[in-house]
Formats: C-alpha cells, structure tokens, sequence
C-alpha cells in the first residue's frame, strides 16, 4: 500500500512518539534484530 507507512509514521509523531519500526516488505519475521527492520523517526536529530 503506497503511502501507508508515510501514514502510520503520520500518526505515531501527532502521538508524541518517536517513530516506528517496520520490517522490509517480503522479508521473513526473525526473533532478533537484522539488516530487514527500518526505523522510521519523527524527527532527525544528529548525534553529538
């Protein structure tokens, strides 16, 4: 579904949240972390 992801993130920052996880679309859910999440952040900060 194009633009859903842009949504959902829409929604979690209107929350106060910092954003969301996602997986990589056709990649298989694994019970660690992998190179397949993606963070998607309300606000990009760099770090110091």
């Amino acid at each position: 579904m194009p633009g859903a992801a842009a949504d959902i993130v829409a929604s979690a920052c209107r929350l106060g949240l910092e954003g969301v996880i996602g997986k990589r679309r056709g990649s298989a859910y694994v019970h660690r972390r992998s190179d397949d999440w993606i963070k998607l952040k309300c606000v990009q900060r760099q770090s110091s």
